[in-house]
């Protein structure tokens, strides 16, 4: 059998291919020429961006929307009796909390937190937790049914439209990104117009269910796995659903199929550029400074992120 290639990064692979076909499509401003290593550099500026605000940023909106249904229908179907047993577990939480710092502190790097307090707190704590948890299990159906429905209407939201005209307005000030809509105003509104249909055409999420494959596989392969690795894939798709936003069926061996050959395209693409760029961290630095130092902006630092503030 032909051994698979190494697995890439998935993420970083399929935001890159969105955004190098989006360059093809606007073309290269004359702000880049004549040297095509800025190329590399822009796209890996833009690529980290979009992973950013499309996935991370996504997936946790998403998360904290499953949280708050699930509350909400807890609180409808339980009234007044789960909001006191929440209520109460906060309060056990914090007077547990409370005592081990406490006990830290005085304890001098000795720990000593087994009196008969710490065990009247744990055990009233491990109460509270019950009593919760029985509340939350009595509405579990509702609640599945309230947070698949919520997911549906989140990721439905995005997928029409997965570059909204404010995406790039949480750019750090003296990025690249923040300068060249003054720098070249025409095209980046045209660049950004044909990554808004790029992106409508993929869906980012499923570079989750790619990452997770050479995983599956082993779990598929264990002795006495009963389950196929097309039922393994279902299985785990299911389950991180409304999370991800992995809704619908996905034919995963054409989907790799077609990953592998996007990754290849890539890498092609920024060698023919900048030779050693996806090998070499120094090439990689380099061609930002020159991207930065065209742009007339300080470079940024390898661990600033972007946050939506």
């Amino acid at each position: 059998m032909k051994p698979r290639p190494a697995q890439p990064s998935w993420p970083k692979v399929l935001t890159d291919w969105c955004v190098i076909k989006a360059l093809a499509q606007a073309g290269c401003p004359s702000l880049f020429d004549p040297a095509p290593e800025l190329q590399a550099a822009f796209v890996t500026e833009v690529s980290d961006y979009v992973r950013l605000r499309a996935l991370a940023l996504r997936e946790a909106r998403a998360e904290s929307l499953l949280i708050t249904a699930a509350e909400a229908t807890c609180e409808q179907i339980g009234g007044d009796a789960y909001c006191a047993a929440r209520e109460a577990l906060e309060h056990a939480q914090s007077a547990y909390y409370v005592a081990y710092a406490r006990a830290q502190r005085e304890a001098i790097g000795n720990f000593p937190f087994d009196s008969e307090q710490s065990r009247h707190l744990h055990a009233q704590l491990q109460r509270c937790e019950t009593e919760l948890t029985a509340h939350r299990r009595r509405a579990e159906p509702a609640v599945r049914l309230a947070q698949r429905e919520a997911a549906e209407a989140f990721w439905k939201t995005f997928a029409a439209c997965r570059v909204p005209d404010d995406f790039f307005a949480d750019v750090r000030p003296d990025s690249v990104l923040a300068k060249m809509p003054y720098r070249q105003a025409t095209w980046w509104g045209l660049f950004v117009g044909c990554l808004r249909h790029t992106m409508g055409r993929s869906n980012p999420s499923y570079c989750r269910l790619l990452a997770e494959l050479p995983r599956l596989r082993e779990e598929a392969a264990r002795p006495n796995q009963i389950l196929v690795l097309s039922a393994v894939v279902q299985e785990w798709r299911e389950a991180n659903a409304e999370r991800l936003g992995l809704l619908q069926d996905v034919h995963f061996p054409v989907l790799e199929q077609r990953a592998f050959a996007k990754r290849d395209v890539v890498e092609q693409w920024f060698e023919q550029r900048a030779p050693g760029y996806r090998r070499d961290s120094a090439v990689r630095e380099a061609a930002a400074r020159r991207l930065y130092a065209r742009m007339d902006c300080a470079p940024r630092e390898d661990s600033q992120f972007y946050w939506n503030n």
